[in-house]
Order: structure tokens, then sequence, then C-alpha cells
């Protein structure tokens, strides 16, 4: 077991200090008191780390430019889709025993792989969409939430 080392009050205050600004591990690293002796400090304190809200920003942040990415696909998917679709009613360009021959239209099996990609880009389109559906769970949630809090009952019934 590992021997418990007992601070001064101004080591625990430097230590308290550093972890509201700089968080936990600077605290360990810059003054070797443990991880979870200051934070078990902290707690007691109500004291709470700045960079447990700047990390949450940026996570917010990067989640954000997800969502965005994903809004972005899923419109540049259903016009792949589009555009894929309408080949199907345009001249094609097949290749038959070694010789070029334009058609009207795709062969059915230029229509197949065709419609194959095309139903592949408007499923990924779907897909990027649903990704930040939930159906409806989050909103269920609160709505329980608010029902539980409105009976005077708390989370853990």
């Amino acid at each position: 077991m590992a021997d418990r080392r007992t601070y001064t009050d101004q080591e625990k205050a430097e230590a308290l200090r550093m972890y509201e600004e700089e968080g936990p591990s600077a605290v360990q690293k810059n003054l070797g008191i443990p991880k979870g002796t200051v934070t078990g400090w902290a707690k007691e304190a109500d004291i709470r780390t700045v960079r447990n809200g700047k990390t949450r920003e940026a996570t917010e942040a990067a989640q954000t430019d997800a969502r965005a990415i994903r809004a972005q696909l899923e419109v540049d998917y259903a016009l792949d889709a589009a555009k894929l679709r309408a080949r199907l009613w345009e001249p094609s360009i097949n290749i038959a025993a070694g010789k070029v021959v334009v058609t009207e239209e795709p062969t059915p099996e230029g229509w197949r792989n065709i419609m194959t990609a095309s139903g592949i880009a408007f499923d990924k389109s779907v897909a990027a969409r649903d990704a930040d559906s939930d159906n409806g769970v989050r909103a269920a949630v609160s709505l329980l939430d608010s029902l539980r809090e409105g009976l005077g009952m708390g989370r853990e019934h």
C-alpha cells in the first residue's frame, strides 16, 4: 500500500487553485499531488475546474461541426442519387465484342449498376440524416423528467 502523505493548508490551497485553473493533471504534474486526492478536495470544497468547461465547449463545437458535415453529406448523397438516376435515360456508351456502341439508354446491366449506385447514395443520404436523430428519445425523457419532478419524485425512483 502506498504511503499516505499529509499536506499543509498552503499546499492544499495551491493545489485547489491550480485544479480550478488547469485541472487535476496539472496539479499532479507540477505539485506531485495525486489527481484523486486533489479531486476529492475539490469535490468537498465544491470547486470545479475550468478545464472541464473548456473541454465540454470544445466537444460541443466538434459535435456541431460534425453535424454540419453530416447535413452536407445528406444533401450531397441525395444529389448524387438524383444525378445517377438521371443517367438511366441518357445515351450510354458500351463496349460489345470489342466495338464501341452508343445506345439510347444503358444496357440492362448498366441499369442495374446505376440503380444500385443510386440506391446506395440515397441510403447514405438517409443514414447521414438519421445519424443526428434520436427518434424522440430526448423529448420523451424530458417529458418523463418533468412528470417525475411535478410529482415530487427524485431521479432515483
